[in-house]
């Protein structure tokens, strides 16, 4: 489901090789991996900048979340 949603949001141009760069130390962002995406935050765990979720496999690629939607009362 989330990747449906995600590709009608936003085009794949979006993602980032995590080679290339990464986000910003405890930004939410969309991260992909063999097992599919979850949402992640990059830490530095004193050996370099790296995601939570590389601990269960290896993080491909990233890309910001979009804006929250504004809520009316």
């Amino acid at each position: 489901v989330i990747t449906v949603i995600t590709n009608e949001l936003t085009p794949a141009t979006d993602w980032v090789k995590c080679s290339e760069r990464m986000p910003d130390l405890n930004v939410p962002v969309l991260v992909h991996m063999g097992s599919g995406m979850r949402i992640d935050k990059a830490y530095d765990f004193g050996d370099g900048v790296s995601f939570y979720e590389d601990l269960y496999g290896d993080v491909t690629h990233w890309m910001q979340l979009p804006d929250m939607p504004e809520v009316k009362e």
